[in-house]
């Protein structure tokens, strides 16, 4: 007898009205990867000996811990494989079809505005510098 509580071997992911596909459960692990990602970016690197003195001895754990947060790139890379296979297989058995372009368009229109807006934040601030004049 079922309680109730057990997962179902057919979970279905939740949907919204427009068909949009979204799986609540690998939130964490967007989450996981993007923060290790974030993380391999902007901690300092234990070769650095200023680095390495100021750490004394957790500079070991510290590197570990740094070589760690490499996982999170190729992380982020199996979970968007997953998510855009699993978009293609439902196009699939919805359409009959594939339509690529379609399918880059969408892709396109996704990405593009958030990263025109991370070119700009990253412009304005070099292009807003005060120019000094160089010594003679």
């Amino acid at each position: 007898m079922r309680s109730g509580l057990e997962p179902s071997a057919t979970a279905e992911p939740l949907t919204s009205s427009k068909g949009r596909y979204y799986r609540p459960e690998l939130d964490l692990v967007r989450f996981l990867a993007f923060f290790l990602v974030f993380a391999s970016h902007t901690l300092p690197s234990t070769r650095d000996p200023r680095v390495a003195s100021l750490l004394k001895g957790f500079a070991p754990a510290f590197s570990a811990f740094s070589d760690a947060c490499d996982f999170g790139l190729s992380l982020f890379f199996t979970l968007s494989a997953f998510l855009i296979c699993e978009l293609l297989l439902r196009e699939r058995e919805a359409t009959g079809a594939i339509g690529v372009k379609q399918f880059y368009i969408r892709r396109i229109l996704r990405i593009w505005p958030l990263s025109t807006s991370a070119w700009h934040s990253a412009w304005q601030p070099s292009c807003c510098q005060a120019s000094t004049p160089p010594r003679r």
